[in-house]
């Protein structure tokens, strides 16, 4: 079991704000069960930009969770 710690930032690309999650721009996360995630959102960029987080199934595109932040 580890911790795992994701920074995230706002920017403009040019055709509207994207989030950044450790500087790469709508990067797909995998989870492991037991490991822990924390999403750093201190950044100012963030600010007025809610960070929600969609779990799908494998292979089955059903929403499994949303959370919002």
């Amino acid at each position: 079991m580890a911790t795992i710690t994701y920074t995230v930032t706002v920017a403009n690309s040019g055709s509207g704000n994207v989030y950044y999650i450790d500087g790469a721009a709508n990067p797909a996360l995998t989870f492991a069960r037991g490991n822990t995630y924390v999403f750093n959102l201190s950044d100012n960029s963030n600010s007025g930009h809610p960070l929600a987080i969609v779990l799908f199934m494998a292979k089955a595109w059903e929403t499994l969770l949303m959370l919002q932040v």
